[in-house]
């Protein structure tokens, strides 16, 4: 039977290609694949009185199956409730289902320990699985491969020349294996009465992107686009159709005598035997778009970019009829066994984005973080271990990083930056994008602390003037001011008024002299505190005292220093700027003397 694996659905990007299947086949009785023999077996089963057909879709789990259920092979186990799973296998009388933290769980016949996953899996994180007649097998994110199960034609038995080399795919047919490594060669082993383990030299120097095994052939997807088949070939389903040549095909599926294949453009092709009609695809494929395929013993599932799922086939067992709450979902993988089906669907999911409000420091020297969070939940039940893929942007860059959600329900990461700025959160489940909540927020936020710069001001008595106080910060801040010495805070000398929010201080002031206060910087990260002075000069009309002339003032920047009997307070003469210092007054400009001005003896 074949498994089928999409690659965006899998715990890993390291896959090849677009899918990854393989084919299987029923009965042990069948190894020689004789229509005969096939057609009394169907019958001695039927006669039989085996089990009725079943659909299992137990509550709190993302996987559903359908079809005979002579070996609980249908039967969902409890253990998936809660959990994420993102792809099945479907054998002979078993299923696998891979879990979204990497683990494998297996139920159904086990009478060669088919189910039964070996120890060795226990804390590895697996991205890939496949299921044989009575064999598994296991692709590990480290390249490596696990097999368990029968063993009878060395269908379990890794080949050394794996060893130390990346796998990326895995298939499993009726007692045969096959490993797609990353450099595109595909390795096979076990049964071999038909050549179905022996890689066709049509392969040698060329890339491989895909694998699928059947009962007693294999099918390989180059990465041009064709399909080259190799082994049993009695129904033709190893002759690959001209209408192929030259098509692009993206995935490849095994059955027991028959062969699929999907084209870049979603279409179906189907070659082999065309028993029960699997050659004959379905009306309702016209005008669909397909994304992933599966084969069975004598029927196959496709599945529509929006998620729907087309079977057809044989349907003795009810293989075929999609339960009703599995079709109202939105499936994300298939698999098919010898009468059973499985698919994997998106949950009903209440999921929402949150981004922590407000700013965190980035000084350009220490590293702040911004916390993000997703809490995801389906069926009011926390989903463990759920893969959110968060993308984080800034100036056209992009960071995407991978959270897994706790016993919570919650995924949770820290943005980290010395740079402030914005950073726009994208988060998604399996490319489901997550939603940010009524009034809640996408943009994680960095800032700097208020820092108010030095500078003093000249105001002409009587008359209006505005100066903006210089300060920097993110986000930018508040501003308040009061004069030294005033009880009551933010208050200002008479006349000055200061906008908190554009820093631009104002007025008309009369009294001539020297006015001192203070300005506050506010924003969520800090303060700033800083005191200024505004100098108010009298008008022409008050000039009251000139200064001695300067021989040495030639009209470049010089220094003089004036000094008055009784202490002088301040000094101004147009067009020179004034420095205050100690007991005397400083000028400098390359104004020409005769210079004025007034000191308060």
């Amino acid at each position: 039977m074949t498994r089928n694996t999409a690659v965006a659905s899998a715990p890993s990007d390291r896959h090849r290609g677009g899918l990854i299947t393989r084919g299987r086949r029923r009965p042990r009785g069948w190894a020689l694949g004789s229509l005969l023999l096939g057609v009394v077996f169907i019958c001695t089963v039927l006669l039989a009185g085996a089990p009725d057909v079943q659909a299992q879709m137990r509550a709190g789990a993302t996987v559903s199956a359908w079809g005979l259920d002579d070996h609980g092979q249908v039967e969902v186990p409890a253990e998936l409730v809660g959990r994420d799973v993102v792809a099945v296998a479907a054998g002979y009388a078993h299923s696998l289902a891979l879990v979204s933290d990497g683990s494998v769980v297996a139920w159904g016949l086990d009478d060669h320990g088919q189910v039964e996953v070996p120890a060795e899996l226990v804390g590895r994180d697996v991205v890939a699985v496949a299921a044989g007649y009575a064999h598994s097998l296991a692709l590990v994110s480290d390249g490596s491969v696990v097999a368990w199960g029968r063993d009878n034609h060395g269908q379990v038995e890794v080949p050394a020349e794996l060893v130390g080399r990346d796998v990326v795919a895995v298939a499993a047919g009726y007692a045969h294996s096959l490993a797609l490594v990353s450099d595109g060669s595909v390795v096979a082993w076990g049964r071999d009465n038909h050549g179905q383990a022996q890689v066709p030299d049509a392969l040698t120097g060329r890339e491989v992107t895909a694998i699928a095994a059947g009962s007693s052939h294999s099918l390989a997807l180059v990465s041009d686009g064709s399909v080259v088949a190799w082994g049993l070939d009695d129904h033709g389903q190893v002759e690959v159709p001209a209408e192929l040549v030259g098509r692009d095909v993206v995935a490849v599926a095994a059955g027991y005598l028959h062969s699929l294949a999907l084209m870049s453009d979603g279409s179906l092709v189907t070659w082999g035997y065309n028993f029960f009609g699997l050659l004959d695809i379905p009306a309702e494929a016209s005008n669909r778009v397909f994304t992933s395929i599966a084969a069975g013993f004598g029927h196959a599932v496709a599945l529509t970019q929006e998620g729907d799922i087309l079977v057809w086939g044989w349907n003795g067992r009810g293989q075929l009829n999609v339960p009703v709450e599995v079709a109202n979902k939105t499936a994300t993988s298939i698999a098919a066994g010898y009468a059973h089906s499985l698919v994997t669907f998106q949950p009903d999911r209440d999921s929402t984005l949150r981004v922590s409000l407000g700013y965190e420091l980035a000084d350009g020297v220490s590293t702040h973080t911004a916390s993000v969070t997703v809490l995801h939940r389906v069926t009011q039940l926390p989903v463990v271990n759920v893969p959110v893929d968060f993308n984080v942007f800034r100036e056209g860059d992009v960071m995407s990083t991978r959270a897994f959600t706790g016993q919570d329900g919650i995924s949770h990461i820290e943005i980290t930056s010395t740079v402030a700025g914005e950073h726009e959160v994208a988060a998604n489940i399996h490319g489901e994008t997550i939603d940010v909540p009524a009034g809640g927020n996408r943009t994680a936020r960095f800032g700097t602390m208020p820092v108010l710069e030095e500078a003093a001001f000249l105001f002409p008595a009587g008359e209006f003037r505005s100066v903006v106080i210089p300060v920097t910060g993110i986000p930018s801040p508040v501003l308040r001011g009061r004069s030294l010495g005033d009880v009551l805070p933010q208050e200002l000398p008479t006349g000055l008024i200061l906008d908190s929010v554009t820093g631009v201080l104002s007025g008309t002031l009369t009294e001539i002299g020297k006015h001192v206060f203070e300005i506050n910087a506010e924003n969520e990260l800090g303060t700033n505190l800083r005191v200024y002075t505004v100098m108010v000069t009298p008008p022409a009309s008050e000039v009251v005292k000139a200064l001695p002339s300067a021989s040495s003032w030639e009209g470049s920047p010089q220094e003089l220093s004036v000094t008055g009997t009784g202490g002088v307070d301040w000094f101004i003469v147009a067009g020179l700027a004034l420095l205050v210092g100690g007991a005397g007054l400083y000028l400098r400009g390359t104004a020409q003397p005769p210079y004025s001005g007034r000191d308060n003896l």
